[in-house]
């Protein structure tokens, strides 16, 4: 077995697409107010109060406030890049040989597949959240009791066959069509 792990990690999309929209506000506002200085000959109000509130003291409280606000949202966004995100994959079963992963969307075709194939579910929809499977199954049946036992027994099968360590916790709602 190698020393480097498979899991992956989500993209750190939220902190670049944030950081992106305050860019492009920015640059959308600079704009703006250089095509009202070309047009009218002077600047707009809002050119003023950014050149008041750059001429503020650096003691001054409006200074301090807009300083706090920067840092906090610096740390923030700092925060979003560097700590890790959950898991996308579990580990899968697998020979001694060979290192594999499955997805969360994989975890959930593999019991959508098997749940659907089972007499009496005429579909199935299933979301893994976490260390939690939910599974929806549609049934043409009214008495679903022995049903919701099968269908549960079976995600556990799969996820047990499949993935290696322990087997998320299932939840079963079954959803008569009739």
């Amino acid at each position: 077995m190698s020393n480097h792990s498979l899991s992956r990690r989500p993209a750190r999309v939220t902190p670049a697409t944030i950081v992106a929209l305050v860019i492009a506000a920015a640059g959308a506002g600079l704009v703006t107010l250089a095509v009202l200085r070309l047009s009218n000959g002077t600047w707009p109000g809002a050119a003023t109060a950014i050149a008041e509130f750059g001429a503020q003291a650096w003691g001054a409280p409006l200074v301090a406030a807009g300083g706090a606000a920067a840092a906090v949202i610096g740390l923030v966004l700092l925060l979003c890049a560097v700590l890790p995100g959950r898991p996308s994959s579990r580990p899968a079963r697998s020979t001694e040989s060979v290192e594999a992963v499955v997805t969360r969307r994989g975890i959930e075709r593999l019991v959508e597949h098997r749940v659907g194939g089972i007499d009496g579910v005429s579909t199935c929809r299933a979301r893994v959240r976490g260390h939690k499977v939910s599974v929806v199954a549609r049934t043409p049946l009214r008495d679903h009791s022995d049903l919701s036992t099968a269908v549960s027994a079976a995600s556990e099968n799969v996820l047990r066959s499949a993935l290696d360590g322990s087997v998320p916790r299932i939840t079963v709602r079954m959803v008569s069509s009739s």
